[in-house]
């Protein structure tokens, strides 16, 4: 499952290995609680410059996490 979540992240978002990997983790570790919202399940995305794929990103990660939140929400 984490193999077929990462190649999902690849072909939305152009990034390195390591990010993959993390965000594959990270996705993942999502449902792995049964709390609603831990420190773990916050993620910030940051970029260095306009138009590099932040939310595309984060349109890929709302539809893979448990429990999305986007802080338009809060």
């Amino acid at each position: 499952m984490l193999a077929d979540v990462a190649s999902l992240l690849q072909k939305h978002v152009v990034m390195d290995d390591h990010s993959v990997v993390a965000l594959a983790l990270w996705c993942v570790s999502t449902y792995l609680s049964d709390k609603s919202i831990l420190p773990l399940q916050f993620l910030g995305a940051l970029s260095p410059t306009k138009r590099c794929g932040r939310t595309r990103l984060l349109s890929v990660l709302n539809r893979l996490v448990r429990r999305p939140i986007s802080l338009r929400k809060i």
